[in-house]
């Protein structure tokens, strides 16, 4: 429980700075109340003259504590109580009229507040609604009336009690703020009339980080959705910078070459010749007629000890992850062409260049093969 002031004069005043410092601990743990409240015990003086100084100081004192409180809450993306701070704004008026240094730092806790106000307005304002914040400007012409006063103080008191850093100060924090504002609503502006004339374009306006990764969410459905595919994410210890990644379908919406060797068995059923190994290099290539759907070709050299040729024709479907699947049925001759017959074959192509082949072919002679490609035209763009 904190005492009455005692009467004597030195302890008095050992009395005022333990309740200012109380007052301080109160605002710094974000007790605006008690602290406001310790205030009262503050001694008023005895003299007309003095006690009306008091109550200024304390009345002063008591706001401040209230302003300190938002402020806090600013800093720490807090709501803010906006109501309070214009309350405190029209209770500052009456005690910037004077010629002492409670009606000064009554001016600048007003342009404070200004400031406070502004800058939880570009925290939270839609962007139709910025463009009208004119609380720096407010900040900027309280401080400048009271810029003579705070000069001559400065004469008169020295540097050391100086108010003018405190007055540069948030004159500077004004000027920030409007810049940001009056820059933030030009690039809005801009932006919002480059995606209006787009076709199917849309602007996006973030006012916190939070919401990036369900705008970059958003943007990737629209992107699938049309003909590509966006991956983002943020680095572990982000250090503000995003890395993104935009990836064509691999085959969608472009040419496609791939070349493969393949491996099998050429059997006879018959047992009219004998069976053996089968070696095949060939080439694959698609044109894309879809988002997803390409058709082409597959040619084929192969040898069994005697020349042989293939080819299919060829549909090629793709995936958003940029792997993609190729079949094809067409004609294979082999063991100079004395095994002909109908061949189907299918290729499975990865998320990076390479891809698998299989094929089988059914005729005087039997042929399986297994092989693996490489893709020449139509990688992945990173």
């Amino acid at each position: 429980m904190i005492p009455t002031a005692p009467k004597r004069r030195a302890d008095r005043e050992d009395f005022k700075r333990a309740i200012r410092i109380f007052n301080r601990v109160l605002t710094e743990l974000g007790k605006g109340k008690e602290a406001a409240a310790i205030l009262d015990k503050l001694p008023k003086e005895s003299s007309a003259d003095g006690e009306h100084t008091a109550e200024r100081q304390v009345a002063y004192l008591k706001l401040q504590a209230l302003i300190d409180i938002q402020e806090a809450n600013l800093k720490e993306k807090k709501p803010v109580d906006v109501a309070v701070l214009k309350s405190c704004i029209a209770q500052l008026k009456p005690l910037q009229f004077g010629r002492d240094g409670v009606s000064a730092s009554a001016s600048l806790q007003t342009a404070r507040i200004y400031n406070i106000i502004g800058f939880n307005e570009l925290n939270t304002a839609k962007p139709e609604a910025k463009g009208g914040i004119k609380t720096f400007l407010e900040a900027i012409r309280t401080i400048k009336m009271v810029d003579p006063f705070l000069e001559e103080m400065e004469k008169a008191r020295g540097k050391e009690s100086s108010l003018m850093p405190e007055a540069m100060y948030l004159k500077g924090l004004a000027i920030r703020g409007n810049d940001v504002d009056r820059n933030n609503t030009e690039f809005e502006r801009v932006l919002s009339s480059l995606s209006h004339n787009a076709s199917g374009d849309k602007f996006y306006s973030l006012q916190n980080f939070d919401k990036l990764q369900a705008a970059f969410e958003e943007i990737g459905t629209n992107l699938i959705n049309k003909w590509q595919s966006i991956y983002c994410y943020i680095p572990r210890g982000y250090d503000g910078r995003v890395r993104w990644t935009i990836e064509c379908g691999d085959v969608a919406r472009k040419f496609f070459m791939g070349a493969n060797a393949s491996l099998g068995k050429l059997t006879y059923p018959n047992k009219d010749r004998n069976n053996c190994v089968m070696l095949g290099i060939g080439l694959d290539m698609t044109f894309p007629v879809t988002d997803l759907i390409s058709v082409g070709g597959y040619v084929e050299l192969n040898t069994s000890g005697e020349v042989g040729f293939a080819f299919t024709p060829t549909v090629m479907f793709s995936f958003p992850n940029n792997s993609a699947i190729m079949l094809g049925i067409g004609y294979r001759g082999a063991d100079h062409f004395v095994s002909n017959g109908f061949l189907m074959r299918a290729a499975y192509k990865l998320t990076n260049p390479w891809y698998i082949t299989v094929s089988y072919s059914v005729g005087h002679g039997n042929t399986f093969m297994v092989g693996a490609g490489y893709t020449i035209f139509g990688r992945k763009i990173e």
